[in-house]
């Protein structure tokens, strides 16, 4: 499986995910001139700007690695953007990482959430 096709299936797997944890997924893939926000969902009242990556065990690194400096910035820009098209309050969001793990085949092994990263 391509490393393109793994990640948009990651997506689906996230997506379905975060609906079973009772987010209600409010958009995916949103664009705006500084880059994409792979999930905008919702919970108990508060925006969750999700990053999804999708990762062979031999492809595991560490957070910071998994978003770097330069991604969080678009991420930023991104997350402002839809705030202000959207007239929603600047306080009450999160950034959040979604790593689903595949096993060699390309299956799912596991998700994790991490939150406010």
């Amino acid at each position: 499986m391509s490393a393109l096709k793994l990640g948009q299936q990651g997506e689906r797997w996230a997506s379905d995910y975060l609906s079973e944890q009772g987010f209600l997924v409010k958009e995916k893939n949103y664009h705006c001139r500084g880059g994409e926000i792979d999930i905008i969902a919702e919970k108990a009242g508060r925006l969750h700007f999700i990053e999804v990556k999708t990762r062979r065990p031999q492809e595991l690194c560490f957070s910071d690695e998994l978003i770097p400096a330069k991604k969080r910035q678009c991420l930023n820009t991104c997350i402002n953007n839809y705030l202000f098209k959207k007239g929603v309050s600047h306080d009450n969001y999160q950034l959040d990482l979604l790593l689903v793990l595949v096993d060699p085949r390309g299956n799912l092994k596991q998700i994790d959430l991490f939150e406010g990263i």
